[in-house]
């Protein structure tokens, strides 16, 4: 899937399942004191509670980006055996770049500088 994703340039986020090389590397992302965890936010863009941080995954002949959501656990959840320290971690591979995503509604500038460009095309 990841191959046919690339060869038709298409973006692709893929929920990992967490065999033991997913969790390994969920482990040692956890455990690394350089890691940087940042909060996460909902589809609202309020803070969702969790927080997310990156690193690299070898899938294959591969090297994608894995980015990594970690939630606290909150008393009365379902304990799982891949808990760790008091968080659950879930994690997806990628191609699409950091910063690649547009947060938002477009900005006025864009929409001006698209109308000024129907307006010139107008004009000509």
């Amino acid at each position: 899937m990841i191959d046919a994703a690339i060869s038709h340039n298409a973006a692709f986020s893929i929920t990992c399942v967490k065999n033991k090389k997913v969790r390994e590397t969920i482990y040692a992302l956890q455990a690394n004191p350089g890691t940087t965890w940042v909060p996460a936010l909902g589809a609202d863009g309020k803070l969702f509670g969790s927080e997310i941080a990156e690193t690299t995954y070898r899938f294959g002949e591969r090297t994608l980006r894995m980015i990594v959501r970690r939630q606290r656990v909150r008393a009365g959840d379902q304990l799982s055996f891949e808990d760790l320290d008091g968080w659950r971690f879930h994690a997806i591979v990628t191609n699409v770049g950091a910063g690649a995503v547009r947060r938002g509604p477009r900005s006025s500038t864009t929409t001006g500088s698209a109308a000024g460009r129907q307006k010139r095309q107008s004009a000509s």
